[in-house]
């Protein structure tokens, strides 16, 4: 279909421009219509311009410069999203031929969806890794934390697993106890070397506001991380690693006053974080959880 149809007359037998709609997506296609128009026209005039567009969107597409004057030129800037140009001058060399590129058809924005032979098809879309189910509640023991003095009704976090993925963490499982004062938390890590590392980072040496009044204990080379209480403060922080998990352990007691009877002393609360990494550690290992 001729979209637009420009004649210049002058003494050597006038000059046809010529825009046309494709109908079809083909850019080769599109090519060799827009041949076929050249040498329609060659014809009936001594020189013929042609620009092809594959559809009524591409074609429809104009610049901010854009005037009716551009569609009776020779100059296809008005109307940009053209696949193939060619034309044979009045005088000068034997016409020429110009196709446009996928990168230039997207950096101008072209509508009509135009898929090119250089144009390397859309990667498909990595499936999302898959998250395994898991209960951290299952990592507290009921009789554990009754003996250490909390409360041993637990439940998830809401919206535990958190599946949205941040830095090299896959997945994060939140348990706390009825008042928050016992919480583990588990995050899933892409492998077991970023869980060892979050693990250490989280109770590393450098919390002396935690360790000043306190006592750290450091797990061994397999776990990674350490065991923090400090009763004065009533904040106690454990972490380690098992494999691609790293845990996180907060307890939150009450502090230890001189000369009052105290609720949570060190060794309750020693007691109890051990029997829990120990406890939490096994279903890790066995994934039983």
């Amino acid at each position: 279909m001729v979209r637009a149809h420009g004649m210049t007359k002058d003494d050597e037998g006038g000059q046809s421009n010529v825009r046309f709609v494709a109908g079809t997506e083909d850019p080769h296609q599109v090519e060799e219509l827009q041949r076929q128009c050249v040498q329609h026209y060659l014809h009936t005039t001594k020189a013929a311009y042609c620009y092809g567009y594959a559809n009524e969107a591409d074609y429809a597409l104009t610049t901010v410069e854009w005037t009716p004057e551009f569609d009776e030129s020779i100059y296809g800037g008005g109307r940009p999203c053209w696949i193939a140009y060619s034309g044979q001058p009045l005088a000068g060399p034997p016409g020429t031929e110009t196709t446009k590129s996928a990168l230039e058809y997207r950096t101008l924005g072209c509508p009509g969806g135009v898929r090119f032979p250089d144009e390397a098809p859309p990667a498909p879309t990595p499936p999302a890794a898959a998250v395994p189910a898991h209960d951290p509640c299952a990592l507290l023991e009921s009789d554990v934390l009754t003996t250490g003095g909390f409360s041993d009704r637990t439940g998830q976090a809401a919206g535990s697993p958190a599946t949205s993925a941040h830095s090299d963490i896959l997945a994060t499982y939140s348990c706390g106890n009825s008042d928050g004062s016992v919480v583990i938390e588990v995050d899933l890590h892409n492998s077991p070397q970023a869980a060892r590392d979050d693990a250490d980072f989280a109770t590393s040496a450098d919390q002396t506001f935690l360790i000043d009044g306190g006592t750290r204990v450091p797990f061994d080379a397999n776990r990674g991380g350490a065991k923090i209480i400090n009763t004065e403060l009533g904040v106690s922080r454990t972490s380690w690693s098992n494999g691609p998990y790293a845990v996180l352990l907060e307890v939150m007691s009450d502090p230890v006053v001189p000369g009052l009877t105290a609720n949570h002393p060190h060794e309750r609360i020693d007691t109890m974080i051990t029997a829990t990494v120990d406890h939490a550690d096994g279903r890790l290992t066995n994934s039983s959880w």
